[in-house]
């Protein structure tokens, strides 16, 4: 209901838009139950452009209306395929197959290029590249058939440094032969109860000890001199703050938040400043400037509903100078 939301980002289709380049058209069956044989997205996008083209096409009502009667079983058999047919006037295939189309002419425009001139097939994913050196780099590979991994590449060289602890995030940090990064995992009793905790990986060793317990830290990374870490813990409640740690995952500093934020992908900014991307409670998002003793927040692009994520820093001298001038220059 809102200007933001997973169905608005390109990533979210990806799936379907591959499928569909490839002349791929499955049936909603294979695309609901899956496939063992073929790659098939999961139900989040397949459930997403449903309610979206019902939506779109029949009004806000449809829904409410379908699942009233689906959930009361009326019908008999099948009654939410009844209910779509009762509130359409479509068979339920028909509906679906309306539905895909309806997608289908929404990404046309970039499917339009012949099969055989596109880019070769896709090997791994390879993300969050750090510098070594000018002829080094540091990086997370994944791919369908290997554990996910951290790899250093040398020229056209690639070795792998260690497998990657099980994570939600694929994000880390590096700096001087040490990564950071988080790991899940499961409460051993309680199946509704997880943490996220820091993980710091020497490069040269390839060994990795946790140095946080039962806490939910998200996006490290490592200040100028790789001796403290900020990282964003977030409470069950959904409450966001930035901490500041050791290297031995010791909380040296609680970052006040009184407005409320919720912060992404923290950076230290020279002596006693920190950058994030930060959200309000409005849902609007800017790369914020924060004070580490006070807590005392200023944004540095004006709040909007675009997602922010990823930053990088260069040239961070320039914020002795003229701050709101020359700092957003800089990042």
């Amino acid at each position: 209901m809102s200007e933001q939301g997973r169905g608005r980002l390109p990533y979210f289709f990806t799936g379907y838009r591959a499928l569909w380049a490839a002349d791929k058209n499955y049936s909603y069956m294979k695309l609901r139950n899956g496939s063992y044989r073929d790659y098939v997205p999961d139900h989040y996008p397949l459930g997403y452009m449903m309610v979206a083209y019902g939506r779109e096409k029949y009004g806000s009502e449809l829904w409410k209306n379908v699942t009233h009667d689906a959930a009361a079983y009326r019908g008999g058999f099948y009654p939410f395929q009844w209910a779509v047919k009762k509130y359409t006037g479509e068979s339920f295939k028909t509906f679906s197959n309306n539905g895909f189309a309806y997608f289908k002419q929404q990404f046309a425009e970039d499917n339009n290029q012949p099969i055989a001139e596109r880019k070769k097939h896709f090997d791994a994913n390879r993300q969050y590249p750090a510098f070594v050196n000018d002829s080094t780099l540091i990086y997370a590979k994944n791919t369908y058939d290997h554990l996910p991994a951290f790899v250093i590449k040398t020229g056209d060289k690639e070795l792998k440094i260690s497998t990657r602890s099980y994570s939600l995030d694929s994000y880390f940090d590096y700096h001087n032969g040490k990564i950071i990064y988080t790991s899940y995992r499961p409460d051993l009793r309680w199946s509704y109860r997880n943490y996220s905790e820091l993980m710091l990986l020497d490069t040269k060793t390839g060994l990795e000890h946790r140095i946080t317990s039962k806490a939910k830290y998200f996006s490290p990374a490592f200040s100028a001199d790789g001796q403290s870490i900020v990282a964003v813990r977030v409470d069950p409640s959904g409450l966001s703050q930035l901490h500041i740690l050791d290297t031995a995952g010791k909380l040296q500093q609680e970052i006040p938040n009184p407005k409320g934020l919720f912060y992404t992908y923290p950076k230290f900014y020279g002596d006693g400043k920190l950058l994030s991307a930060a959200r309000n409670k409005d849902g609007k998002m800017g790369i914020a400037l924060i004070e580490i003793a006070t807590g005392k927040t200023a944004y540095l692009t004006p709040p909007s509903f675009r997602p922010i994520g990823f930053i990088a820093l260069k040239k961070t001298r320039c914020i002795s100078r003229k701050p709101m001038v020359k700092t957003t220059a800089c990042l």
